[in-house]
């Protein structure tokens, strides 16, 4: 703040003008501070009916995080004015309200496949009081409209959202991606094309190998995604001229989801809506791990990533995205 506070002692700018600013960098301060917790979370044991659950550890871990609230107070309402404090907020419920402080206390309920996304979000929100809650509530549905994961409740939450804030000015700014919601589950009730094929008895594909030699003398663009990826999603802006391609030189498109099981409905309907003519396949546990060692790095995979399958076998592991133009498109004719 050091800059700001020569500006305002030499009248450059006023107290209220210093104010923002300094809400606004403690806000991004304590974001990340607090966002230097979450690797240490990940690796202890949350479940107190679990070997290796230690409560002492959990409480300096609890009082840590805590010590981040003296830099700025996530229910100080003096905040909500500014866009930092859209991340920490979110950090402080999901990190701190819904795993750390109920692990610690001993009443965190493991988490279950069958969950709803976002479900113990939501309940977390719901118990803010106003007028936090309401800007809580509709940070948590912003956030659920940016992953584009098109959640049905996302309609039933957001017409709750407005029998209690009618009058609320987010309305105006939530009801865009709630019609694009509304308009997934209308057009994700219709049939696949013709030209949207499933691969034939995916659960013998046990590794990329396996799925590439199904393409033997074929070219391949490969796209390796996932239903609660925004970016992979953004990418099917871009293809069409790759699909142009690909069909004048009788090339594949083959897309490859890693979602879990419980998110095969999801990933199908998707497949409808955003029109991904060409092959699919949904990962098993075991293909996905071969696809961590290959595309991935110390176990981490980013996706969106691309692939170009030529003859049955890998030929770039790391290929250009769709809205890299032309310089994809030519990357590819070089492979038939």
């Amino acid at each position: 703040m050091a800059p700001f506070k020569t500006l305002l002692a030499d009248k450059q700018i006023d107290p209220v003008f210093y104010d923002h600013a300094y809400d606004y960098v403690r806000t991004y301060y304590a974001n990340v501070l607090a966002g230097t917790f979450a690797p240490a979370l990940q690796k202890v044991e949350v479940n107190k009916d679990k070997p290796g659950y230690d409560r002492e550890r959990l409480g300096q871990m609890k009082t840590d995080f805590e010590s981040v609230f003296t830099i700025a107070d996530p229910h100080d309402l003096r905040l909500h004015k500014v866009s930092t404090v859209f991340w920490y907020t979110k950090f402080y419920a999901d990190w701190y309200l819904k795993y750390l402080k109920p692990a610690y206390d001993g009443t965190l309920v493991p988490f279950s496949d069958k969950d709803q996304p976002y479900k113990r979000e939501y309940a977390i929100v719901e118990r803010f009081r106003d007028p936090e809650r309401e800007y809580q509530m509709a940070t948590l549905l912003k956030f659920m409209l940016l992953q584009e994961g098109f959640e049905p409740y996302i309609v039933d939450w957001f017409e709750a959202f407005e029998d209690m804030y009618p009058n609320s000015l987010y309305i105006a700014q939530l009801q865009p991606g709630v019609d694009g919601v509304r308009d997934y589950l209308r057009r994700s009730k219709g049939n696949f094309s013709s030209a949207q094929r499933f691969i034939e008895n995916a659960g013998d594909i046990k590794t990329v190998a396996d799925l590439a030699a199904r393409f033997k003398g074929k070219t391949v663009y490969m796209d390796l995604w996932a239903t609660w990826c925004g970016p992979c999603k953004e990418e099917f802006n871009y293809t069409a001229d790759v699909k142009k391609l690909l069909a004048e030189k009788g090339g594949e498109m083959l897309y490859i989801s890693i979602d879990r099981d419980q998110a095969e409905p999801q990933w199908k309907d998707m497949i409808k809506y955003y029109n991904l003519d060409g092959y699919h396949i949904r990962a098993s546990a075991l293909l996905t791990e071969d696809i961590r060692k290959l595309f991935g790095s110390k176990g981490n995979l980013a996706i969106p990533r691309y692939a170009i399958i030529k003859d049955g076998a890998v030929v770039v592991d790391d290929a250009r995205r769709p809205s890299e133009g032309k310089a994809l498109l030519e990357q590819l004719a070089g492979y038939f």
